[in-house]
C-alpha cells in the first residue's frame, strides 16, 4: 500500500461551519504517526449490500483539541454508500443504523476513486463527525470485503483560539488557509 499524502503540518486549514454559517479556521500544529484500521464486512453475496456500519470509533480524542484526516481504501466489485458526517444526519440514533440510513443523503463510491492499494480520497473527522459506510456487491460472486482507513490525527489550534489580527488575515487571504470539508448539510 502507496503510504497517502497527508495535510501538511504548520498549516492553516478552513471549513465552512452550517450553523453558523461561516468559514471557521484551524491550525495544524502537530500530526501523530498515520494507523491503520482495516474493517472486514460479513460476506455480501452478488446484488446485495451489506449493513450500514457506523465508524464513531475512529473519533479522535476528545480530552484534547484533535481533528483526524482519513484516507479510505475500497475493494474491487463493490460500490460503498458513504455518509459523512453519518452521526448528525442520523439524530445520533446508532443503535438503528441499518434501519434508518437515509440514501439520498449518501455519496457513492467505487474502487477506482480510492483503490486500497493507494486510497485518494480522505475525510476529516472530529469527536462530532464521523462516517458511515455500506457495501454493495456489485460483482457475480459471494465476496467478504472491506475497507480500509488510513488515518492521521492532528493536534490543532480551533477557530476560538486563533488571534484575532491572525484570523483577519486569513479572511483577506493574506495567510493562506487550505480548505477541508467535514461532510454534508446538518
Amino acid at each position: 500500500m502507496s503510504r497517502p499524502k497527508f495535510m501538511p503540518v504548520d498549516t492553516y486549514v478552513r471549513y465552512f461551519d452550517f450553523q453558523t454559517r461561516s468559514f471557521k479556521y484551524t491550525y495544524l500544529l502537530e500530526r501523530r504517526s498515520p494507523i491503520y484500521f482495516p474493517f472486514r464486512f460479513a460476506p455480501i453475496a452478488p446484488g446485495t449490500e451489506g449493513i450500514v456500519q457506523s465508524f464513531d470509533n475512529l473519533r479522535p480524542d476528545t480530552d484534547e483539541d484533535h481533528i483526524m484526516q482519513s484516507f479510505l481504501g475500497l475493494y474491487p466489485e463493490m460500490d460503498y454508500k458513504l455518509w459523512h458526517p453519518f452521526n448528525v444526519r442520523q439524530n445520533q440514533l446508532d443503535e438503528r443504523i441499518d434501519q434508518i440510513a437515509n440514501e439520498d443523503l449518501a455519496q457513492i463510491l467505487k474502487y477506482d476513486d480510492s483503490p486500497h492499494d493507494a486510497p485518494q480520497l480522505s475525510i476529516w473527522l472530529d469527536e462530532q463527525r464521523y462516517p458511515g459506510i455500506q457495501p454493495r456487491n456489485v460483482g457475480r460472486r459471494t465476496v467478504t470485503t472491506q475497507v480500509d482507513f488510513v488515518s492521521a490525527l492532528y493536534r490543532v489550534i480551533q477557530d476560538s483560539d486563533i488571534e484575532s489580527s491572525t484570523k483577519s488575515k486569513l479572511v483577506s487571504g493574506e495567510i493562506k488557509s487550505v480548505p477541508i470539508d467535514f461532510g454534508g448539510e446538518i
